[in-house]
């Protein structure tokens, strides 16, 4: 009895289970499809920082790449005479454009290699730029060639005098002087030389014959009124300044009212510098080019003012540099 009731539950049990398989569609009976299982979605793929990285470095090297590009040069025309080389590249240097003045004055060297102009200048570019070496070079150079041009030794000199050989210096516009005993440039840098070495005494000497020269500028009166101011010579450093200022030296100006009403030196604080130098970063002026006229540029007259100088053959002067 117990077994056949056992019997009856479980065939019971299979046609609910198949039952529950199936569904009817018309006079069929389908499988029921499967419930999909909820799967989570697919994170996001996050950019890799490493990845970030890599595309700065190439973005990087790019640029790199596209600065060692150079740029187009100009291609600047030659003269093929030597006068057009050395008229040109003075242009050239008043205007700024030195590459271009120093590439017209090579130039001119290789058109005639007998003369020194080409040096002179190319030596005065270099100085203006205190290229030490190069200056050096080129005023040797004209100097050689020239051993008698009062403008070669006096170039020469300032060439010495910008890496502080003072003594081949003084040597050089000793000798400047020597050869053209109206050099006013020359004397005046003799003395700046001299003030330079604390002689003061051959300072004075140097500079009272370039005041005394034609085309004395101020700040050959402001150099002399500082060789006496160190002597504590203050009445003659008074007249010198004021003579100085005179001229438009503003330096000179400033140490006359400075020493107004002082007697001596143990009175007044020194000021750290009173040698009147000139503008950083402009040409300074050499000599009177060997009297033939000839260009010189200065720190104080802009690339228009030179251009009507040249055009009246009027030879151009600083205003205020101690040294030229």
């Amino acid at each position: 009895m117990y077994s056949q009731i056992r019997c009856i539950l479980f065939a019971s049990l299979v046609s609910l289970t198949a039952a529950a398989c199936t569904t009817k569609t018309g006079d069929r009976e389908a499988p029921i499809a499967p419930t999909p299982a909820v799967v989570d979605p697919k994170p996001a793929v996050v950019p890799s920082v490493v990845a970030a990285v890599e595309e700065k470095k190439v973005a990087a090297a790019v640029a790199a790449e596209a600065k060692k590009v150079e740029k187009p040069t100009i291609d600047h025309p030659i003269p093929a005479t030597y006068a057009a080389c050395m008229e040109q590249g003075k242009a050239a240097e008043g205007r700024g454009d030195r590459a271009y003045a120093r590439e017209l004055f090579e130039a001119a060297a290789r058109l005639d290699e007998k003369k020194a102009p080409p040096h002179v200048e190319l030596a005065r570019s270099f100085i203006a730029t205190e290229d030490r070496a190069k200056a050096i070079a080129a005023a040797r150079k004209a100097v050689k060639l020239a051993p008698q041009s009062s403008q070669a030794h006096n170039t020469l000199g300032r060439a010495e005098l910008l890496r502080h050989n003072h003594e081949a210096a003084v040597e050089a516009f000793t000798e400047a002087t020597k050869l053209d005993g109206k050099n006013v440039w020359a004397f005046n840098n003799l003395g700046l030389t001299y003030l330079a070495m604390k002689k003061y005494e051959d300072a004075i000497l140097a500079l009272e014959l370039a005041t005394n020269l034609p085309g004395a500028e101020g700040y050959m009166f402001n150099n002399l009124g500082t060789a006496y101011e160190q002597l504590d010579r203050l009445d003659l450093a008074r007249d010198a300044y004021e003579k100085g200022g005179k001229h438009g030296s503003a330096a000179a100006k400033w140490s006359r009212k400075r020493l107004e009403g002082v007697d001596s030196l143990a009175n007044v604080n020194k000021p750290d510098r009173t040698v009147e130098e000139p503008p950083k970063k402009k040409e300074q002026v050499d000599e009177a080019a060997e009297k033939r006229g000839k260009l010189d540029v200065t720190p104080d007259r802009d690339a228009v003012e030179i251009k009507k100088d040249v055009e009246k053959n009027v030879e151009t002067k600083p205003a205020s540099p101690s040294t030229i």
